[in-house]
């Protein structure tokens, strides 16, 4: 009993947080799936508006990054990553990881 009242009480208190804050608490568990998450629709809707490249790529090289960035926040925004996971596919999302870092500031249109 006392269970079910703990759970009404942080359910009233998260809707609250998602009214005043956009966000709530429950977010900050898995933080980074959080993030992954919220970057990985605009990521893809991104590629498809997306009209030009950085200066030290061309438009099927840029291609291939954003698609390695999709791949590595598709796999962070999963439940996949608890699983047991080949060093493959890990190199993969980590090579996504960084290109995301490496051209961050060229996300733009």
């Amino acid at each position: 009993m006392w269970f079910k009242w703990h759970f009404l009480r942080q359910q009233v208190k998260y809707f609250f947080q998602r009214r005043f804050r956009g966000w709530d608490d429950s977010e900050t568990w898995c933080l980074d799936q959080s993030i992954a998450k919220l970057i990985l629709p605009r990521l893809k809707r991104f590629k498809k508006l997306n009209n030009g490249f950085p200066g030290d790529l061309n438009e099927e090289g840029w291609d291939q990054a954003l698609d390695k960035m999709i791949f590595a926040f598709e796999w962070a925004a999963s439940d996949k990553k608890y699983d047991w996971v080949d060093d493959g596919e890990f190199e993969k999302v980590k090579e996504g990881l960084r290109l995301f870092q490496e051209y961050y500031f060229s996300l733009w249109w």
